[in-house]
């Protein structure tokens, strides 16, 4: 008998299942927060008083603290030079990380046989417990308050230079340079 090709080029069930799973992993992109019901991952920000934001950015649990600091960095340099200001300083910031904990259930099964008076009857005993193992899921939550100028002031400490972090940070994670920089609500 020969090698045996298949003809048909469908692709079996598990396979597309570990795809999507694979695909369903990955980081929180840089996206604006939406209003929706899966309101749960992006940035948003909120104007505090004349040329300062709050902003923030909410990641999901393959989202490192790093990329959602820099994420959080980069909306506040896009709402800079969208306010017509070339630099902004960061007032505050605070790490709003959450975390939790899931047990997944696990099941044992044992049987044993047993030799009564001559009978070998076979018991089972399924049990299902908690506790083991436990996965720990972080979700970054970086928070900084900005204030945009027009010129740096070394008074106030570290100074953003807006368009060098934007492309610094669009380059280091291989992001689109955009030419307009769109709404204050993002794109």
């Amino acid at each position: 008998m020969g090698l045996r090709i298949p003809t048909s080029t469908s692709v079996p069930l598990p396979i597309i299942f570990v795809a999507a799973l694979v695909c369903g992993c990955a980081a929180t992109p840089y996206q604006p927060l939406s209003d929706g019901a899966d309101a749960r991952e992006g940035f948003s920000e909120t104007l505090l008083g004349t040329n300062i934001y709050e902003v923030n950015f909410r990641g999901n649990s393959n989202t490192s603290r790093e990329r959602a600091s820099d994420f959080a960095l980069l909306r506040a340099a896009e709402l800079c030079l969208l306010n017509g200001y070339s630099y902004f300083v960061v007032t505050s910031s605070r790490d709003m990380a959450t975390t939790a904990a899931h047990a997944t259930d696990q099941a044992a099964r044992t049987t044993s046989p047993a030799n009564v008076f001559g009978f070998t009857p076979a018991g089972a005993s399924t049990s299902t417990y908690r506790g083991a193992p436990r996965t720990t899921y972080t979700r970054p939550r970086p928070s900084v308050v900005v204030g945009f100028l027009e010129e740096p002031r070394e008074d106030l400490g570290p100074i953003y230079d807006a368009v060098s972090l934007k492309d610094s940070i669009r380059t280091k994670y291989q992001m689109a340079q955009l030419e307009t920089l769109g709404d204050v609500r993002g794109y």
